[in-house]
This record gives structure tokens, C-alpha cells and sequence, in this order.
């Protein structure tokens, strides 16, 4: 029931990916406290700008520790304004499972630390299998964009849109090997659960 509340304010880090896997995940970061209700509303700047979407924070005990998330306004924007002409938000989907690349794999495949994800299982009949991708490949680069830990496979495919053809570059068997995927529909997280 409090009017308002100010906070430091600090930004420490942008496009922060927290392992999730949605469509989302690359937030701001900041001290700012995000607390339950918080949710949905607005991330300010000095100048009364809206920068983001208050969404997330990380808290091991329920409490506000100061580390919360908003998604950038940059990326919600474009979804508002589908969703006040009233078009359905579809996000893409190529239907594998994935775990990021460990040192030692890297080191044994010559690429950069935080590169790449391993795919350690294919779903049958989906968007990855049909473009002849297995499991045990390496994905290093999707659609002309380096796949890292901020930037991971999830989130490039989760914002292509559905029906899009985009080339996907992977390791396999020590050499680099380009595929052609045309990127699903991502069903509904019911649906995933099953």
C-alpha cells in the first residue's frame, strides 16, 4: 500500500541470459527491487523513459536480494504493437535439447569459450530433425548470428518467425557442416510439458 519507493537504479548488465530458455530471456539487469506485483510494470530511466518490462527476480529465499530482471523495451515493443492490431504472438521452434558448450569440449573442437551448444537429443518429425541435424552436433552460428551464452540457440530461433528458412551452422565430427531448417511454430508450454 506504499506510494513509492526509489532504488539506486544500477544496471548491471544487459541481454542477461538466465538459463531459462524462453523467448525472453535476455533481460536488463539491475538492483532495482522487483517484488511480487511488481511484475508487468514499468523500468524507468532519469528522464521518465520506459527501458523495460519489470519481469524476474533471482531470489534463493523468496526475498528481494537486489538482483532483478526486466526485459528490454526494445524487444517488447515490437510485441505490443501486435498485440494491440490483434495479431497472435507465434515464436519459432526447431525441436531439440540442448546444453551449453563446457571448456573442454571447446578446447577439443578449437572454438571460443561461451560458443556454441551441444544437442543432446532430437525430437522426431520437428523443424531440426527434418533439416538433418543430430544429436551430438555442435551448433556454432543460426541464421548469420554467433550462438553464445547471451545470445543462445533458444532465443535466436524463439525470435524467428515461424516458416522462415535459416541456415544452421554445426560442428560434427570435427568439421563445419551447414544446414538448411525451416523454423516451426514453438507449440504452447502445455503442450512442451507433454
Amino acid at each position: 500500500g506504499l506510494g513509492g519507493t526509489v532504488t539506486s537504479g544500477i544496471i548491471s548488465a544487459v541481454y542477461r541470459n538466465t538459463g531459462s530458455g524462453s523467448a525472453y530471456d535476455s533481460y536488463l539487469q539491475t538492483d532495482a527491487s522487483i517484488n511480487r506485483g511488481n511484475s508487468g510494470g514499468p523500468l524507468f530511466d532519469m528522464k521518465g523513459q520506459v527501458i523495460g518490462i519489470n519481469n524476474a527476480i533471482f531470489s534463493p529465499t523468496g526475498g528481494s536480494v537486489g538482483i532483478g530482471f526486466a526485459i528490454p523495451a526494445e524487444i517488447a515493443a515490437p510485441i505490443v504493437d501486435k498485440l494491440k492490431a490483434g495479431q497472435a504472438i507465434e515464436r519459432g521452434y526447431l525441436g531439440v535439447r540442448i546444453q551449453p558448450v563446457n571448456e573442454d569440449l571447446a578446447d577439443s573442437l578449437g572454438i571460443p569459450h561461451n560458443r556454441g551448444e551441444f544437442v543432446q537429443a532430437i525430437e522426431p518429425g520437428q523443424p531440426a530433425a527434418n533439416a538433418g541435424m543430430r544429436a551430438g552436433d555442435v551448433v556454432v552460428r543460426v541464421d548469420g548470428k554467433d550462438v553464445s551464452r547471451d545470445q543462445t540457440l533458444s532465443y535466436i530461433v524463439a525470435n524467428t518467425a515461424p516458416g522462415k528458412r535459416i541456415p544452421v551452422e554445426v560442428i560434427r565430427d570435427g568439421k563445419r557442416v551447414t544446414l538448411n531448417a525451416v523454423v516451426g511454430k514453438r507449440p504452447s508450454e502445455q503442450e512442451l510439458a507433454q
